[in-house]
C-alpha cells in the first residue's frame, strides 16, 4: 500500500513501486469509498505512476515549485490507514539524483529534494505541499539510516509523467 493525490477529475499521482506488478487497483478514498483504478503512465525510471480512476471524487491539487529552505508538509496515508497524516517537512537540498530505476536494473536521473521530515512506510506517493496547498514534490523513499531524513521527486518530474503517453494495463512487474 501507499499513498497518492487527485491531479485532476479522473487521475491520481503515485510511485511506481506502490503499483508495481498489480493486476487490479483499488483506491481507498478518505471517506472509505473504494474506487476501481488503472495504471495508464508507469515510468520505472522516475519511480512514478499516474492512474486513471473515474469517479473518485477528490479535489485536484495544483502542481507549484518549491525551493530549498521551504517549509512544506506531507500528506500521506501511512500503513494503508484511512485518516490522512500531516507530517511537516522543509526542503534541506536538491540534488540531480543518479542512481538505479526501481528494479535496481537501468541508471537513471532524476530531480528531487532531501527532506527534513518524520515519514512512515506507507507514505510514498504522497503530496509534498507548500502552504499555498499545491503539490511541489512526491514523496519516493524514506532513509533506511538517519530517521528524519526522507525523499521527494521534484515537481519537474511530476510534469514530465503527465506529459507521457498513456498505455492502460501497463503496470510492470512486481519489485
Amino acid at each position: 500500500s501507499g499513498s497518492g493525490f487527485a491531479i485532476d477529475a479522473e487521475h491520481i499521482v503515485t510511485n511506481a513501486h506502490v503499483v508495481a506488478g498489480a493486476r487490479e487497483l483499488h483506491l481507498q478514498t478518505h471517506d472509505g469509498r473504494r474506487v476501481v483504478a488503472e495504471v495508464v503512465v508507469f515510468d520505472k525510471d522516475r519511480d512514478l505512476a499516474l492512474l486513471h480512476a473515474p469517479g473518485h471524487g477528490l479535489d485536484a491539487l495544483e502542481l507549484g515549485r518549491a525551493e530549498v529552505g521551504d517549509v512544506t508538509a506531507v500528506v500521506g496515508y501511512p500503513g494503508g490507514q484511512a485518516q490522512h497524516r500531516v507530517a511537516s517537512a522543509r526542503i534541506d537540498r536538491w540534488v540531480t539524483g543518479v542512481g538505479r530505476d526501481i528494479y535496481g536494473r537501468d541508471a537513471t536521473e532524476r530531480s528531487l529534494f532531501f527532506l527534513a521530515a518524520e515519514l512512515r512506510s506507507g507514505d510514498s506517493g504522497a503530496a509534498v505541499i507548500d502552504t499555498s496547498g499545491d503539490v511541489v514534490a512526491v514523496v519516493f523513499a524514506i532513509s533506511p539510516d538517519v530517521s528524519t531524513v526522507a525523499y521527494a521527486l521534484a515537481i519537474d518530474e511530476v510534469e514530465t509523467l503527465l506529459a507521457s503517453p498513456r498505455v492502460p494495463g501497463d503496470a510492470g512487474r512486481c519489485v
